[in-house]
This record gives structure tokens, sequence and C-alpha cells, in this order.
């Protein structure tokens, strides 16, 4: 309903659900980090299987593990601004939306540069929301399928990494997951052999929406 809308009425909006690739790529990317524990072992297993990420990251977790997100940048991953409190932000006003990503930009600016990618919690889109990103020239990334990491949070690993086994991925396809949980951790190596298996390479978000910006 959202896409329709968008479609509808903000034509060429830069939002994204996907993005496009012509060597079978797909975009792992993680919310709500960095999370002191989880996070430098999701680095961990990524660094061993030579695989790029996205991590949307929350301000005030980048405030309380800077060197976390320093390695992310290290080691060749990709940033985004997952608002600094996790806020819900469709129906917040613009100055409310301003001080929230702003926050994190800020913070973000004096680790690795200009950010430009946006993730809202629980992809929550509303109009205030889609102006601030279009004034501020950001993008706002959402997901094509979502791991459901979150909302299965006793789901034992094997059957986390057997519910992505059963997505239907195409390339260019975004994938949702979090790094702030132990059994993503455990079912991603489990996720990162079955995507390759499948023919797919793993890409940041920015190398797979680039063309369509």
């Amino acid at each position: 309903m959202l896409k329709a809308f968008v479609k509808a009425h903000f034509n060429g909006i830069p939002i994204y659900w996907r993005g496009e690739s012509d060597i079978n790529a797909i975009a792992i990317t993680f919310d709500d980090g960095p999370h002191p524990l989880y996070s430098p072992e999701i680095l961990d297993i990524l660094r061993k299987e030579h695989a790029s990420a996205t991590f949307f990251v929350k301000g005030d977790q980048v405030l309380d593990h800077p060197d976390i997100v320093k390695r992310m940048v290290d080691e060749g991953h990709e940033l985004g601004n997952h608002t600094y409190s996790h806020r819900r932000l469709n129906g917040l006003p613009l100055s409310e939306i301003a001080n929230e990503l702003g926050r994190t930009r800020d913070i973000l600016e004096k680790i690795c540069g200009r950010v430009t990618l946006v993730r809202p919690p629980w992809g929550a889109v509303g109009l205030s929301l889609l102006f601030y990103t279009l004034r501020s020239k950001e993008r706002l990334v959402l997901w094509t399928h979502d791991s459901g990491d979150s909302s299965s949070r006793c789901l034992p690993p094997a059957a986390l990494a057997e519910r992505v086994a059963d997505l239907p991925l195409r390339p260019g396809d975004i994938l949702l997951f979090h790094d702030d949980y132990e059994h993503t951790v455990k079912a991603l190596p489990s996720v990162l052999l079955d995507l390759r298996r499948r023919g797919f390479k793993l890409s940041k978000v920015s190398e797979l929406i680039g063309r369509k910006t």
C-alpha cells in the first residue's frame, strides 16, 4: 500500500525496497546496533566469509560503542542512519524527525563522513519523513524481505536459517536482520553459506540502489 502511494504521489522520491543487480547480488542489512556483544561476533563472521553488509545504527548506541562502528567502517561495511533513540517517526513533526536523524547523522559524520542512507524504525514512513529526506537529500531504505529474527526471538538458529533459505530471493533484494540477537549471530554462518550456494554475491545497499538514484 505504501509503495502504491509513493508511486502515485511522490514519483521519483528516493525510497527503496530493493535495488538492481546484473551480477546476482543482494544486500544483507542489520538494524538496531551496534550491540556490544553480538555486533563484533557478526563482524567476525562477515570477515571470515569475506562478506559485506550495511548496518543501520542508532545514535545513542554509536556514542556508547564508537569503536565497534569504526571497526564496521574499517572492515569495508556501510553505515546507515536508524535514528538516535529508535522512535517511530511517522506522525512526528518535522522538528522531532530532524532531531532524531540529525543527531545521528552528525555523530556518524565524525566517524566516517557523510551518511545518506536512512531506515526508519519498524519501516514506519509518514509524509513528514518523506519531505525531510527530500530536503536533506537522503535516501530511505526499507527491505524486500524480513528475516523474522526480531519477531521470533525464541526461534532456534537452524529454524531462522531455514526460514531465510525459503525466501524467494532475486538479484537486488535487500534482507533485514538485527545485530542485537544471539540467534541471528548463530544462524548467520548457515545463512551466508546458503546464499553463496544459491549463487548470490553479497553487496552493500548503496551498490544496489546507486543506479536507481
